[in-house]
């Protein structure tokens, strides 16, 4: 995945913004049981960490966010999805902006009568039961933030988005907390972020 950019601090697309870092990707990590699935029909483990070239400095804009271990909040938690895709369907229009919009979680009973055989203990449903706010094309890989942690990674959903009781689907970070530790700790030269304030 090198030639890759990551931007921290980004939050209007097309110019370059106070406190935004520009950071080269030198290696992707995709999880070791995901399989690209040709049908996109199989979405378990669909996790990924970013090596970074260089240490990430934060500031008021770029701040670390806390991984959640909970792995079961309540149904109707409020939570807080973010993301550059889409914001209608199935037409696309792609805002210059970062969109957040405040959903819910599904149980998980719901999300298997919804999706019945896809969805596995690694993922979770969010949205709301009268449609209009979801994540979209555009938005995969993005964070669902359940109380300031990063509780889901914007995986799949139904097209087009935001249907009434039609919630997204997300990778559950719980899950992966062992494998995000043990890859960290076994990567070569790690780097760190460096905190400036």
């Amino acid at each position: 995945m090198s030639g890759y950019t990551v931007h921290l601090g980004k939050h209007a697309l097309g110019r370059v913004e106070i406190g935004e870092q520009a950071m080269e990707v030198v290696r992707s990590i995709p999880h070791p049981e995901y399989q690209v699935s040709p049908t996109h029909l199989n979405h378990d483990h669909d996790i990924m960490l970013l090596e970074l070239k260089s240490p990430v400095q934060l500031s008021s804009h770029i701040r670390p966010l806390p991984l959640s271990p909970d792995d079961c909040l309540p149904t109707g938690t409020c939570c807080r999805v973010s993301g550059w895709g889409t914001t209608t369907s199935p037409q696309v229009n792609y805002p210059k902006t970062l969109q957040c919009a405040n959903i819910e979680l599904r149980s998980d009973e719901e999300c298997r009568q919804v999706y019945p055989g896809k969805i596995t203990a690694n993922m979770l449903c969010a949205g709301t039961k009268e449609g209009g706010k979801d994540s979209c094309e555009g938005d995969s890989g993005g964070p669902l933030v359940c109380n300031g942690k990063l509780y889901g990674i914007i995986s799949w959903g139904d097209f087009p988005c935001g249907q009434p009781n039609r919630p997204g689907v997300y990778t559950r970070v719980s899950k992966y907390l062992h494998w995000i530790w043990e890859t960290i700790r076994n990567t070569p030269k790690q780097r760190w972020t460096k905190n400036t304030q």
